[in-house]
C-alpha cells in the first residue's frame, strides 16, 4: 500500500503508464508486422477499423457515462449500465458476423474472434474509466497494463515459432482473445475490493426495459463517441476503397505510432481533468508546450523508427507520420473541450460538432477519390484544425454570454 500511496502523489503516473502500455502495444504491432505479410497486415488494419467503429455501439456511450458519473460521485444504475453493455455488445457482434459473412467472407472468422477480443478489452476499459473517475489509481494502472503485457508474452512466443508454424490471422486473434479474457478476469477481481459489478437479468420484459433505460441515459455519449471513432477510423476505410493494400498498411502504421502520443494526452486530460478545468491557465502553461514538444521531437525520430523498427516496405510511413503528428496539437485541445462539454452536460453538442466534421471528411474523400496518401494525411490534419476552431469559438461565445 505504501507504493500506491506514493504514486497517488505523482500527477503524471497514469499518463506515463498509458504510454508504457501503448509502447508495449506498439511492439505488439511490430511483431504482427513481422509475423504477417504487408497484405495480411492490411487485412488486419481493415478489420480492426470496422470493429472498433462498431465497438462504439457495443459500448453505447456507457464507458464515458460511467466516467462522468464517477467524476460527479454518482453511483446510481452502475450494474444496469454494466449489464446493458454486455447485452448490447453481444447483439452488435452478431450483426458484425453477418456483415463480414456478406462483405468479406474470407475474413469472417478473424472478424468474429476479434469482435470478442474488443468486447473483453472494452469491459476492462469500463473498469479503467470507473476507477479513474473515482481516483482508484491502483486499479487504473492494472487495467491499463495487464492486457498489453499478456499480448506481448503470447505474441513473442508466436514470433519465435514462425520458422516452425505458419500462423493465420484468426489463430493470432484467438491468442489475443485469451489475453483479453485473462486481463478481464484479473481486473474484475481487483476492482471488486472497491465495487463489484454484477450482471443483471430477470426476464425478457425487464431486459428490454433495461436496454431502453440505458440508451435513454447514454444516447448522446453513444452518438458523440460514434462520431469520434468514425472521425479517427474513416480514413482507413476510405483508403481501403481507393488505394492499394500497401498504402493502407503504411497509413495504418503511421496512425498506430500517432496514437502512442495521442493516448498520453488523452490519459493526462481524463486523469487530471478537474485540475485543468479549475485552473485553465494550465492548458497554456503546461499542456500547450508539451504538445508542441512532442510534435517537434517526433519529426526528428520518426525516420529512425521506421528505418530500424519497421520492415523496408513501410519506409513511406515516416513521411505520413510527420504530417499526421502535427494534428496532435489541435486534437489534444479538442479532447479537452469534449471532456469539458461532457462534464457540463453538453454531450449533445459534442455529437453535433463531430458529426459535421465526420460527414465533411467523408464528402471530401469521396469527391476526390484519390489514390495518393498525401490527400489523406492533409485532410486528416485540416479536419482536426477545423474541429478545434469550432470548439474554441463556441467556448468563447459560451464563456462570454454566461459571464453576463
Amino acid at each position: 500500500m505504501a507504493l500506491i500511496h506514493n504514486i497517488k502523489s505523482h500527477p503524471l503516473i497514469i499518463p506515463i503508464v498509458e504510454v508504457i502500455a501503448k509502447a508495449i502495444s506498439f511492439i505488439n504491432i511490430l511483431l504482427l508486422i513481422r509475423i504477417f505479410s504487408i497484405n495480411e497486415y492490411a487485412d488486419y488494419s481493415y478489420i480492426i477499423s470496422i470493429i472498433l467503429w462498431a465497438s462504439v455501439l457495443m459500448d453505447s456511450g456507457i464507458n464515458d457515462l460511467i466516467y462522468n458519473k464517477s467524476l460527479l460521485k454518482d453511483s446510481s444504475n452502475l450494474n444496469k449500465l454494466f449489464s446493458s453493455k454486455i447485452y448490447l455488445s453481444l447483439i452488435v457482434i452478431l450483426f458484425l458476423s453477418f456483415y463480414f459473412a456478406i462483405k468479406k467472407p474470407l475474413l469472417v472468422n478473424s472478424a468474429i474472434i476479434l469482435s470478442f477480443v474488443i468486447f473483453f478489452s472494452s469491459l476492462s476499459a469500463l473498469f479503467k474509466m470507473y476507477s479513474r473517475g473515482n481516483g482508484f489509481i491502483d486499479i487504473d494502472i492494472t487495467t491499463i497494463i495487464s492486457e498489453p503485457i499478456l499480448r506481448l508474452v503470447f505474441l513473442t512466443f508466436i514470433y519465435f515459432s514462425t520458422p516452425f508454424i505458419t500462423w493465420q490471422l484468426w489463430q493470432v486473434f484467438l491468442v489475443y482473445l485469451l489475453a483479453g479474457f485473462l486481463a478481464f478476469v484479473y481486473n474484475y477481481f481487483r476492482l471488486s475490493q472497491y465495487f463489484k459489478f454484477k450482471l443483471l437479468f430477470d426476464n425478457i420484459k425487464a431486459f428490454i426495459e433495461q436496454i431502453k433505460d440505458t440508451l435513454s441515459e447514454s444516447k448522446f455519449f453513444l452518438l458523440y463517441y460514434l462520431m469520434f471513432i468514425g472521425l479517427q477510423r474513416i480514413d482507413i476505410i476510405i483508403i481501403e476503397k481507393y488505394c492499394s493494400k500497401s498504402d493502407l498498411a503504411i497509413f495504418s502504421s503511421a496512425i498506430t505510432l500517432f496514437q502512442v502520443a495521442h493516448l498520453f494526452f488523452f490519459s493526462l486530460i481524463t486523469s487530471k481533468f478537474m485540475m485543468l478545468y479549475e485552473r485553465k491557465n494550465y492548458l497554456i502553461k503546461y499542456l500547450l508546450p508539451g504538445v508542441f514538444l512532442i510534435a517537434i521531437i517526433s519529426q526528428f525520430i520518426s525516420p529512425f523508427i521506421f528505418k530500424y523498427l519497421f520492415p523496408p516496405e513501410y519506409a513511406g510511413g515516416s513521411l505520413v507520420f510527420n504530417y499526421i503528428i502535427l494534428s496532435i496539437i489541435p486534437s489534444v485541445f479538442s479532447l479537452y473541450f469534449i471532456t469539458k462539454n461532457n462534464y457540463e452536460g453538453k454531450t449533445k453538442l459534442n455529437f453535433i460538432f463531430l458529426m459535421v466534421m465526420l460527414f465533411l471528411k467523408i464528402i471530401i474523400y469521396n469527391y476526390l477519390k484519390s489514390d495518393n496518401l498525401a490527400v489523406y494525411y492533409t485532410v486528416y490534419g485540416l479536419i482536426e484544425i477545423l474541429l478545434l476552431l469550432i470548439f474554441f469559438i463556441h467556448n468563447l461565445f459560451y464563456e462570454s454570454t454566461s459571464s453576463k
